[in-house]
Order: C-alpha cells, then structure tokens, then sequence
C-alpha cells in the first residue's frame, strides 16, 4: 500500500499470480507433466522457484534491459489427487545460485556472483544485499528483490562445458 503497509493478500502462504483458476491450473498441469517426464528421460529434476533477480544489461549502450534468476529453490508440483489443486513443495536437495549467470558475469565483467550459503545460514535479503554489493560498478544493474516465478531451469549443458574445459581439470 501507499502508506507503507502491507496488504493481507500478502501476508498469507499463496502465492500471488495473474492468471484466472482456471488458465492456471492448465498452466500447472502442463508443468507438473513435463517435470515429470523430463526427470523419468533424463535423471534429474529442473522445475525450481527463482527468487530475486538481477536487471543487468549486455553493455554499457544496450537498452534492452536482461532479467537472470538469482536464487533457485528445487520444486515439486504436487497434488492429493486429479481434482484437487496444485501446491508446490520444496524437494530436499540445496538452494543454489544461476550458475550459468554466475560464470558469465565471472567471464565478461569479472564480477564475482556469490555463492549460496548453506541452507542453515541463508537469508534471501542478506543474499541479495551481497549481490548487490558485488555489481555495484554497474550503474544501470539492479536486483530486484520481491519477484519470484516458477519455471524450468537446466544447467546440463553448463556443467558439461565446465567438465571439459582443461582449466578445470586436476593437474595430474
């Protein structure tokens, strides 16, 4: 609200979308099937809750602004049976950073991205604060804190090149 507190539509456990019931549970359904299938095919499971993202921008003339994940909390979409509603569970594996956006920065900006504390010691604001502090020499960049999605992220083809960079191999 304008007066600086908090409306009670967010103060309870939903979360927020602008999609009707119905569009969303299609949208849901579609998920939930596609993460299963891709964790049968291939092993692994890449549907996560991003939390917090980071506006940067290609180069200093660029006006197209780019929008990158900053925390990534591994997700299951659940339900208790085919006529009831979708929630979304937190799987027992780590909350990571984008490890994709993490190296890139590292490569092209020489920005150091921070990596995920353990579980234990992790505070999405104090998180944020680190990143924000680290792209400080980027005037137009900005993270932004409140937005958060449920999406697929895969970083199969990252931790592949990553494996067969040379750099990166032991020196024996």
């Amino acid at each position: 609200c304008d007066d600086g507190t908090i409306d009670a539509r967010h103060t309870d456990l939903r979360l927020q979308t602008r999609l009707a019931p119905e569009r969303l549970q299609t949208r849901l359904l579609d998920a939930y099937y596609d993460a299963q299938t891709y964790e049968q095919e291939q092993g692994v499971s890449i549907l996560y809750l991003a939390l917090g993202f980071l506006k940067w921008y290609e180069n200093s003339t660029s006006d197209k602004p780019r929008y990158a994940p900053l925390l990534l909390i591994p997700v299951d979409l659940d339900r208790s049976s085919a006529n009831s509603r979708f929630y979304l569970k937190a799987r027992d594996e780590d909350v990571t950073t984008n490890l994709s956006l993490q190296a890139k920065l590292k490569a092209e900006f020489g920005i150091a991205l921070p990596d995920v504390p353990e579980m234990d010691e992790l505070s999405p604001s104090s998180y944020f604060d680190a990143v924000t502090t680290a792209i400080e020499t980027e005037h137009r960049w900005e993270v932004i804190r409140d937005d958060m999605t449920v999406s697929f992220f895969s970083f199969a083809k990252y931790l592949m090149y990553r494996d067969l960079d040379p750099a990166s191999w032991p020196s024996h």
